[in-house]
């Protein structure tokens, strides 16, 4: 009984000490150095959403920093050696899952996504992350132009045609227009 109550007192100790390293990431990313600390710390942050002694706590549907905290582990994660990352893509694909749900991270996150599908080799989810980059942000080049280069260089020109057609349709004044 005694053991049980301790571990709860842990668990909650644990629990209140997590906002610390989201502080602690902040402040190294504002200071421009210490990347690799604060992406450290922001892994251990969001690393506690899938922790067995937290599961009543609901963190990944209850944390509204969730999110901030995916984004600023994507910046900090591009800043790193990644020959210093081990499995840098899943890590990257945890995060960005995270950040893509705030509309303010949402770009980002989901350009991210793509490339780790891509660096992967799943191509199918690469592709489903292009075409969500693309219904959110029909402007931004980088998703049709993506889906064009990834169809030509895959022989399929008719797909990819179509794909800078559908950017031209709502931007006729984008870079590929001229």
């Amino acid at each position: 009984k005694a053991l049980k109550k301790d571990r709860a007192k842990m668990v909650s100790s644990a629990f209140n000490s997590r906002s610390s390293l989201l502080s602690g990431a902040h402040k190294l990313l504002s200071e421009g150095n210490g990347y690799a600390d604060a992406f450290n710390f922001l892994t251990v942050y969001i690393s506690t959403a899938e922790m067995p002694m937290f599961a009543d706590k609901k963190i990944a549907e209850t944390d509204t920093l969730m999110s901030t905290a995916g984004y600023l582990a994507l910046f900090a994660i591009n800043k790193i050696d990644e020959s210093t990352i081990e499995n840098k893509n899943d890590k990257v694909i945890a995060f960005a899952t995270y950040a893509a749900k705030n509309p303010d991270f949402a770009e980002m996150a989901i350009s991210n996504l793509a490339n780790a599908w891509r660096d992967k080799g799943d191509t199918v989810k690469f592709l489903d992350c292009l075409k969500e980059g693309f219904t959110q942000f029909p402007k931004q080049e980088w998703f049709s132009r993506q889906m064009a280069d990834y169809y030509i260089n895959s022989g399929k020109i008719a797909e990819g045609i179509t794909a800078l057609d559908a950017l031209l349709a709502v931007d006729p004044q984008s870079y590929i227009a001229n």
